[in-house]
């Protein structure tokens, strides 16, 4: 197997957590903070 196509994979599951994350935070913690007005739930979350 070459190089490439295993940093595909890796490329790809690396996006999947980058982009889990980014909806945890949009769908679960951003609405909770925007309600409230306080960015310290944000700054727990990172």
């Amino acid at each position: 197997m070459s190089a490439f196509p295993l940093l595909v994979i890796v490329h790809a599951l690396a996006a999947t957590v980058w982009t889990g994350g980014h909806l945890v935070l949009d769908l679960g913690v951003l609405p909770r903070a925007l309600r409230e007005r306080s960015a310290a739930q944000i700054r727990a979350f990172e």
